[in-house]
């Protein structure tokens, strides 16, 4: 937890002790369960772009889900905002958020940016047929930029993805999605490997 969503939960629970008994009673509860979402969104938006983020906001999808449409739309714009400032990326038209199926794909995006693209990433390293145990990864991406560009392209088209991700896998420009891709690739190396080794049928069970 950050410091940030630390303060918003302690800030919103706690109360002055002549007051305990008559907001325990009458919306102590309520008070509770805003400094809880608030404390989690805190959590997400400091994050993004982190190691953490993960971990942080599978535990977090259960908090969010309980939450008005108001409150989640509110989310998603403040992620959308933050994957800009964090990414430097933007969708040349803003995405649709006026209905919950609109509000999910966003999700799916955010997660497919932050950790959920190995299955992804391996289509894309299994036809460079390249050993991820041994090679440099950064600099090999680095040498073979416009190689990996056409792959993504390809595998984009072979395996499509929902249309934020594949608006991102398209427009994202070529040197801030090799850094995305050598990031990722690293982070999620064994998830890649394994699920290669599985396509090829290398794997036993």
């Amino acid at each position: 937890m950050s410091d940030k969503s630390q303060e918003l939960l302690l800030g919103n629970s706690v109360q002055p002790p002549e007051r305990l008994d008559e907001d325990e009673d009458q919306n102590g509860v309520l008070r509770n369960e805003k400094a809880v979402y608030e404390s989690t969104v805190a959590d997400i938006l400091d994050h993004v772009g982190h190691p953490d983020f993960k971990f942080i906001h599978i535990n977090a999808i259960p908090v969010i889900r309980e939450q008005s449409f108001k409150r989640r739309y509110r989310l998603v714009q403040d992620l959308l905002k933050k994957v800009s400032e964090v990414y430097d990326y933007e969708f040349y038209e803003k995405p649709e958020t006026d209905t919950d199926y609109e509000l999910d794909q966003v999700r799916l995006f955010i997660e497919f940016l932050e950790y959920n693209n190995f299955r992804f990433l391996s289509y894309v390293w299994r036809f460079l047929n390249q050993n991820l145990q041994t090679i440099d990864i950064e600099s090999y991406c680095k040498a073979n930029a416009m190689r990996i560009i056409k792959e993504t392209e390809e595998q984009s088209e072979t395996h499509p993805q929902t249309k934020l991700i594949n608006l991102f896998l398209r427009t994202y420009y070529k040197e801030k999605y090799i850094e995305w891709f050598v990031k990722n690739t690293e982070n999620s190396k064994t998830e890649i490997i394994l699920e290669i080794l599985e396509s090829e049928g290398k794997l036993n069970g």
